[in-house]
């Protein structure tokens, strides 16, 4: 018997950072996951985000490593929003992922946290908080170093 649980905080960025996710395609969106995420036997805690980006709170299986997660969440998403053709262009997520681990003691803050997107983003940039969430985990040096992936 394996005892297994990890939560994991992702977010996924549009490409070139573009505001695709208006109301109606992030509403879809959320929808969709949840029905992605219950076929994959993750336990989606919150969802939420802007226009550029979105935010998970995930419980995963222990079948599932978090480039798996990641890498399945964003394609049929991908498929999702192309499909639906409610977009101007082709939607595509930036390259990579951002994946951090949650203890227990945080799931209800960082839910919260997730919940509360929309507000959050009225006073805060997506790149400032890419910035704070990178220097949170010690990773602000990985943004620097790769500052041109990170970059529009």
């Amino acid at each position: 018997m394996a005892y297994v649980q990890l939560y994991t905080h992702m977010v996924f960025r549009t490409y070139n950072s573009q505001p695709y996710l208006t109301e109606e395609p992030r509403n879809a969106l959320e929808r969709y996951v949840r029905g992605i995420t219950e076929k994959l036997g993750i336990y989606l805690h919150a969802i939420g985000g802007v226009p550029d980006h979105i935010h998970l709170l995930l419980g995963l299986p222990p079948t599932l490593s978090v480039a798996e997660a990641a890498q399945k969440l964003k394609a049929n998403t991908s498929r999702l929003l192309n499909r639906n053709g409610d977009m101007s262009e082709r939607f595509r997520w930036r390259e990579g992922y951002g994946a951090f681990s949650v203890s227990p003691g945080h799931l209800q803050q960082i839910k919260r946290y997730i919940d509360r997107q929309v507000e959050h983003h009225r006073k805060v940039t997506s790149d400032d908080e890419l910035e704070r969430i990178l220097a949170l985990y010690g990773l602000e040096d990985t943004l620097i170093r790769k500052r041109g992936e990170y970059a529009d």
